[in-house]
């Protein structure tokens, strides 16, 4: 099933469950799929995109949380953390810290890197390489680790 159908279907079950965090968070990402899709090119948003989507959409509320908490409102900060929680079902499982470093180690001595000149191409391998594995990893956590082995 397509993800973009698997978060229909989960609308429908949060309205059936009265669950309004759930319900808000999975509206946003159905917003960005229908955005996507009426941006012009005629095309349906791929599990890909609405990953991508959904990445953005914890960022957003990342930030907003990191604003809220500034701001002293710890209420809002709350409903945010929960509409975090829901979003993360919809992404991939995450990398855990030693299959990055093996990742990392994998195309750190494919590419012959050496030095900091060359993380480009190192990032680019890693990227591939977890691409393949068909989970997630955070960018940042990939970069300080391709830091760490080449500096």
């Amino acid at each position: 099933m397509p993800l973009s159908d698997r978060i229909n279907e989960d609308i429908k079950d949060a309205m059936r469950a009265r669950d309004e965090q759930a319900l808000n968070a999975l509206r946003a990402v159905r917003g960005e799929i229908i955005k996507f899709e009426k941006s012009g090119d005629n095309k349906s948003a791929s599990d890909d995109d609405v990953i991508a989507m959904v990445k953005r959409l914890v960022k957003q509320r990342q930030d907003s949380i990191e604003m809220f908490r500034k701001g002293e409102r710890e209420d809002l900060v709350g409903a945010e953390e929960a509409q975090i929680k829901i979003l993360q079902l919809l992404l991939p499982e995450p990398l855990s810290p030693d299959e990055l470093a093996a990742l990392v180690a994998q195309a750190v001595e494919a590419t012959g890197a050496s030095s900091m000149k060359e993380m480009g191409q190192v990032m680019k391998a890693v990227r591939d390489l977890v691409a393949a594995t068909g989970k997630d990893a955070d960018n940042r956590a990939l970069a300080d680790l391709v830091k760490q082995s080449l500096g």
